[in-house]
């Protein structure tokens, strides 16, 4: 049958079978990317927010896989029986982007296990997370679930809040910049606790240096501040 065909109507049929098996491939790799990219998808050692489409928005899901995952190595690792994969959501009204969007912060509730958790998370400017996730407990006046000493031992092994925050702002440090330099240092009014040694140079370097520091996520008068003026 082919023999009865021409020339050209030969090269339409390989024309149209070619674009048939791409069209097939085409339709197969958007099934696969999609499938990897689905959020709902199975991954291990995370906790999945369930609620995060209604942030989507304005938060990547980028940042929010990234909460996930550090959450899960922060909070799940002491805890008995635990599963590869916990459901959390956003509680209501205690979603918020500060910093001009450069801060995300909320209280993830985790319903299987009764737990809840402050969650802070700095991000850049393309929208992808920076440093690590600040998981703190919450404040027993926040709290939905019983109250129980399980958050402060899963949360930071026996840290205190304190030292939480220190070991937070830790991950960023050293800090450089043109006018300044800004370092953990011992502190010299608390037994066993650190300070924020800026070096600055010019009157507008200790600026620039706390802008740079609220720019990733930290409030700098949450800590105790040593100057060292240039």
């Amino acid at each position: 049958m082919l023999n009865q065909l021409t020339e050209r109507q030969k090269l339409i049929l390989i024309i149209i079978g070619g674009l048939l098996v791409l069209v097939s491939i085409v339709i197969i790799l958007f099934f696969i990317t999609k499938s990897s990219s689905n959020p709902d998808s199975p991954t291990t050692n995370t906790i999945i927010i369930d609620n995060r489409t209604t942030f989507r928005n304005q938060v990547s899901e980028e940042v929010f896989s990234y909460i996930g995952a550090t959450a899960y190595g922060v909070t799940i690792t002491n805890t008995n029986d635990k599963k590869d994969v916990y459901h959390g959501v956003i509680r209501d009204d205690t979603f918020l982007l500060s910093n001009n969007g450069n801060i995300v912060s909320f209280i993830l509730d985790i319903p299987e296990i009764q737990l809840s958790w402050s969650i802070r998370q700095a991000i850049l400017e393309d929208g992808s997370p920076f440093s690590d996730t600040s998981v703190e407990c919450i404040t027993e006046d926040k709290a939905i679930y019983p109250v129980t000493s399980t958050c402060i031992d899963i949360n930071s092994g026996g840290r205190s809040g304190e030292q939480q925050k220190q070991a937070s702002i830790a991950s960023i440090l050293p800090l450089d910049g043109p006018t300044y330099r800004v370092v953990l240092q011992t502190s010299t009014t608390k037994e066993d606790s650190y300070a924020l040694f800026i070096t600055y140079y010019g009157d507008a370097g200790k600026q620039d240096a706390l802008e740079a520091i609220r720019s990733l996520g930290f409030e700098p008068n949450d800590y105790e501040i040593i100057d060292n003026k240039k």
